[in-house]
């Protein structure tokens, strides 16, 4: 089932604002959270690439706050 953004995006202020979140995040915050952590975890670099729709590896090393020249 595919459900649209802005269907995502009040599911999950309403899930913040049910848990005492105080802070503005939204779907993009948490899609950032989940890829920040995944090569932590060993999930390859072109996935998160891909997860991210990202066109250039050297972007998905910035956002995933990847060391210069670090692949995982």
């Amino acid at each position: 089932m595919h459900i649209g953004t802005r269907i995502a995006e009040k599911t999950f202020e309403h899930a913040a604002d049910n848990t005492g979140i105080k802070r503005r995040a939204g779907v993009y915050f948490l899609g950032h959270s989940y890829a920040t952590h995944l090569p932590k975890t060993g999930t390859d670099l072109g996935y998160i690439e891909e997860f991210l729709v990202h066109k250039n590896s050297k972007t998905t090393e910035i956002y995933t706050h990847l060391p210069d020249g670090m692949r995982v």
